[in-house]
């Protein structure tokens, strides 16, 4: 094995075991260069190469980066080596007299005390802190893993305080591009999310007769709530209003029914507490659920345990 192949051996297995996390920095050149008893000219052809790969990314004055996880099949002269430093481990166990049920226990020992995994950090990350907090849970009880609740406005405003320590940001389209623009783009996982079972048959409830505003924080949510009513309530919205519109107060007195999100909903009670509310919760959307299974699943399977598994999904 050459000294360059040792050397990306070398990095690839500390990505492997956790010890480099993504978006994490690797030491300088020369710092690694003693570490792993090479030049540091080595070092940097090794972060070279793997940055080829998509392992790391470098940047011109600030250093070289964990960008992904190694591919598979970049494992394997690490395997091979390892191989054959356990039978040469073996080979001495058995000269100095040791049973091979002895030397498998010791081995089963050091393996549970190595592989002993961190939990994940998992953020979801969206813009309204009642539905991140409520996506937030429902993935976690559908896959049974641990979900941070987090705004938009927290990441892109501390992005270091995250990125140190979370394996994947989990957003919706419509804030993917934000949320890529201050992390790797190997660390976000975009998913789906619709309004839950009981917001649609109540939305297809309102009777043809009644007049609906739709009222929201954002065009783009008023937009999507607009179109909402339109479909499942089968009418267009009498009025759409923001909630910073200074003649919402008399718009909302025309109405017969309010359609509101939950980031504003206190704020309609208070201006209209005698009109019905019809208020949108949110949920993962149900392909984008199998997705995200598989997509954890493919990024940590040493996390993952098979699905329909008597235990929980992930450790």
């Amino acid at each position: 094995m050459t000294k360059l192949s040792r050397v990306c051996n070398f990095i690839l297995e500390k990505i492997r075991q956790g010890e480099y996390p993504l978006g994490s920095q690797l030491p300088g050149l020369r710092a690694l260069a003693r570490q792993v008893g090479a030049h540091p000219h080595t070092v940097a052809q090794a972060y070279r190469e793997l940055a080829e790969q998509g392992v790391l990314r470098s940047e011109q004055g600030r250093g070289t980066f964990v960008l992904g996880q190694p591919a598979p099949e970049t494992l394997r002269p690490t395997r091979e080596l390892l191989h054959s430093r356990l039978k040469e481990i073996a080979c001495q166990a058995r000269d100095s007299g040791l049973e091979a049920a002895e030397f498998l226990a010791s081995a089963r020992q050091v393996v549970g005390e190595t592989y002993r995994q961190k939990p994940l950090q998992l953020f979801f990350v969206e813009c309204n802190p009642y539905d991140t907090e409520e996506v937030a849970k429902s993935i976690e009880h559908i896959l049974q893993v641990r979900i941070e609740p987090l705004l938009v406005d927290e990441l892109l405003g501390s992005p270091q305080v995250y990125l140190g320590t979370a394996d994947l940001f989990i957003t919706t389209p419509y804030h993917i591009d934000e949320v890529e623009a201050v992390t790797a783009v190997n660390r976000v996982v975009s998913v789906n999310v619709t309004p839950t079972t009981k917001t649609l048959i109540d939305l297809a409830r309102i009777p043809q007769e009644a007049r609906v505003a739709v009222v929201a924080a954002n065009q783009q949510t008023l937009e999507r709530f607009a179109r909402m009513v339109q479909i499942t309530a089968r009418r267009a919205p009498s009025t759409t209003r923001l909630i910073t519109e200074v003649d919402l107060p008399a718009a909302l007195e025309g109405a017969d029914v309010i359609v509101d999100s939950q980031a504003i909903h206190q704020l309609i009670l208070e201006l209209a507490p005698e009109k019905r509310m019809l208020t949108v919760h949110f949920q993962l959307e149900a392909s984008s659920v199998e997705f995200l299974r598989s997509r954890l699943g493919d990024l940590f399977p040493e996390h993952v345990r098979p699905v329909g598994s008597a235990e929980s999904l992930f450790r």
